[in-house]
């Protein structure tokens, strides 16, 4: 579930739809239909004009608030997306699975992804840092993860720091 960044709403999964509910009156004023499975995580953009989902149909699809539709579908993870967020700007995209992966895409270019390779359980929560210059990850391994975003390729997608 996640509030909109102007708390009159918030989105919640049932299944394979998404809902977006008005805290006052508790009616759902939209519904996103589209992933072939469970939706197991969602988030609003800072704009709170687009929806991001992620399912256990390996999908991550972005959907357009007001006109409550999909605008765009990528295959993302080998397994479930369990985790999706949002950049501080709205550029980005950041996903965990259950392939132990997180991705970073550019919502712009979102076919292809930096691939976040570390942990050794699915992914089951992903941030960006407030100011965007770092993301944490926290897996089903027991580790929570820091990852520097910080001039990035895929060739430098490392771990700055771990816990257990």
């Amino acid at each position: 579930m996640a509030f909109s960044p102007c708390g009159r709403y918030f989105i919640s999964s049932d299944h394979s739809y998404i809902r977006m509910w008005d805290i006052q009156s508790g009616d759902i004023v939209r519904a996103f239909v589209g992933h072939k499975n469970d939706v197991l995580s969602v988030a609003f953009s800072p704009d709170g004009q687009r929806i991001a989902s992620g399912s256990k149909d390996k999908t991550i699809r972005l959907w357009d608030v007001q006109e409550r539709q999909q605008r765009n579908i990528f295959e993302a993870h080998k397994g479930p997306v369990r985790s999706i967020a949002f950049s501080p700007d709205g550029r980005y995209l950041l996903s965990g699975g259950d392939d132990n992966t997180v991705q970073l895409r550019n919502i712009q270019y979102p076919h292809s992804p930096i691939l976040f390779e570390g942990h050794t359980g699915s992914v089951e929560s992903v941030a960006f840092s407030p100011d965007g210059p770092f993301a944490i990850s926290g897996s089903g391994d027991g580790t929570v993860r820091l990852w520097s975003l910080r001039n990035l390729s895929a060739e430098n997608a490392t771990s700055d720091h771990w816990i257990n």
